[in-house]
């Protein structure tokens, strides 16, 4: 699949089976996967996820835990869908040097329909304040026959 952020050029970005991400657009690549979709999905389902994020400056290992909270009408650009609200907590750990823990939340709606994640909600914390939000919403989408 590729994807493009804020009108640059489109970045491909591979996924395994379960529509969860392995190796995005930039090269960073994620083992196994990142976890964000655990099927099937039901509201009150959670799931454990852990991966290994490597990229050009290190690596980092990420755990957490996923939990669908909800199952509602969400809007973004690309229209209106029925989603899976899903929230995570987790911990991004500095490997090898351990330099530092980033504990982040994550809210992201899946819909069916689209077989995507349509919005994401993103705080990643630093010694308690927020250094990094980041929100994403799907602009446009078309599926193959």
């Amino acid at each position: 699949m590729s994807s493009s952020s804020n009108g640059g050029p489109p970045k491909e970005n591979h996924y395994d089976s379960q529509g969860n991400l392995t190796r995005d657009g930039n090269g960073t690549t994620y083992e196994p996967s990142n976890g964000t979709l655990n099927f099937p999905m039901a509201v009150g389902k959670g799931w454990d996820f852990h991966h290994v994020r490597r990229f050009t400056l290190g690596t980092i290992d990420v755990s957490g835990h996923d939990e669908i909270v909800a199952f509602e009408r969400v809007q973004v650009p690309a229209g209106s869908f029925d989603a899976y609200k899903i929230v995570s907590h987790g911990v991004n750990v500095k490997r090898l040097d351990r330099l530092y823990d980033a504990p982040f939340t994550e809210t992201y709606w899946y819909a069916p329909s689209v077989k995507k994640i349509i919005k994401s909600d993103y705080v990643l914390y630093l010694n308690h304040q927020a250094l990094l939000t980041r929100t994403s919403e799907l602009g446009a989408f078309s599926l193959a026959s």
